[in-house]
């Protein structure tokens, strides 16, 4: 089993519980901490409490993620650092957003909501649209693996190419019935690094 590399002292920044650590690191949310919550859900606003705690931590989380998963990015890093969305190489099917009037919404730099069939058009007797486009569990839509995103903008880590696999840069194909697209840590974290 793995043990997460320690990021150097000052890259350590502000200490966080145990729980808002492993959660950084794609664990779960208890549902009972709302605090946690609260974290969460505020997010993205431009001076949330969670961009805060990221600036302070972002690097040693992310170095820690790199070192259990090289190739990938936590949830909260793809919320809040990627410079851009995953790229679309293929597949067939739309986002809920790109058709009706919905909030577009992202997983790990890919669209998390899909138009699964013509339901919206066909229970309300309206004409599809001209661009809508079924989406075909044989050939889900996919996108470019996070190692080849990571590499095509020069976001890998000092050594991370290295342990990098050739399967680590297949394309990834959309599961739309399952929520976020990446299983985290292979590995279970009780404590932040240095702690």
């Amino acid at each position: 089993m793995p043990r997460p590399q320690r990021p150097p002292r000052e890259r350590r920044g502000a200490p966080v519980d145990d729980i808002t650590w492993a959660w950084l690191l794609d664990g779960e949310r208890p549902s009972d901490d709302f605090d946690l919550f609260m974290l969460d859900g505020q997010g993205d606003a431009p001076n949330s409490q969670l961009r805060k705690l990221w600036d302070g931590i972002g690097e040693a989380v992310t170095a820690t993620y790199a070192n259990l998963r090289p190739g990938r990015r936590p949830r909260v890093w793809w919320r809040l650092q990627a410079p851009e969305m995953r790229k679309r190489p293929g597949g067939r099917g739309l986002p809920v957003s790109d058709l009706l009037a919905y909030v577009p919404a992202f997983e790990y730099g890919m669209p998390s909501r899909w138009l699964l069939d013509d339901s919206h058009w066909t229970d309300s007797g309206r004409k599809q649209p001209a661009a809508y486009v079924r989406f075909d569990p044989a050939h889900p839509p996919t996108f470019e693996a996070q190692a080849t995103y990571l590499k095509r903008l020069k976001l890998l880590l000092p050594g991370e190419e290295r342990r990098l696999k050739a399967a680590d840069f297949d394309p990834e194909s959309i599961d739309p019935f399952r929520y976020g697209y990446d299983p985290g840590p292979s590995v279970t974290i009780s404590s932040q690094p240095g702690s």
